[in-house]
């Protein structure tokens, strides 16, 4: 049958792109930004950027810790947040900064991220739950009150981060 669309419609761009097809196949995450650009983390295939028309794949051949994404968020200051299977990645002004355990994170496997109000960033992870506040990790674990030490995903409740646990 025939569908009219509302006045002034116009299809959007035909997207080919061997990443943009395992991304959305084997999507992790996907996240909107401020600009209205469309994030997509996916399980192998990187990181997807879709800006208007344009496509942009970050993987590790880019500089990302791994081509597995769990979560994607803004920093508040024009720059990504990444979680990946082998650290967190930021992605500010075209340059990837990698952060894992070294660097004082709990786990470099990231599953989660939620920046609070205050600015600080939460990172969940499969031993526990890390802060990032004032460019310094808080770690916190079941021997601090979480009831387990996988954080799968995490949610602002009365603006407190709220952690799902497995």
């Amino acid at each position: 049958g025939t569908k009219t669309v509302g006045e002034g419609y116009r299809p959007g761009p035909t997207l080919t792109s061997p990443h943009l097809a395992v991304s959305l196949i084997e999507n992790r995450a996907i996240y909107e930004d401020r600009e209205g650009n469309l994030w997509m983390g996916s399980a192998g295939g990187g990181l997807i950027r879709l800006k208007k028309r344009a496509v942009t794949t970050y993987t590790t051949d880019n500089g990302l810790p791994s081509n597995t994404v769990f979560a994607v968020t803004d920093d508040g200051i024009g720059g990504t947040w990444i979680a990946t299977g082998s650290g967190l990645a930021r992605l500010r002004a075209g340059k990837i900064t990698v952060y894992t355990e070294k660097d004082g994170m709990l786990s470099s496997y990231a599953t989660a991220l939620l920046r609070d109000r205050a600015g600080s960033l939460w990172i969940g992870s499969n031993f526990g739950l890390t802060q990032l506040k004032d460019r310094r990790f808080i770690n916190y674990t079941p021997a601090q009150g979480l009831s387990g030490p996988v954080v799968m995903s995490l949610a602002a409740e009365d603006h407190r981060p709220a952690a799902r646990q497995c």
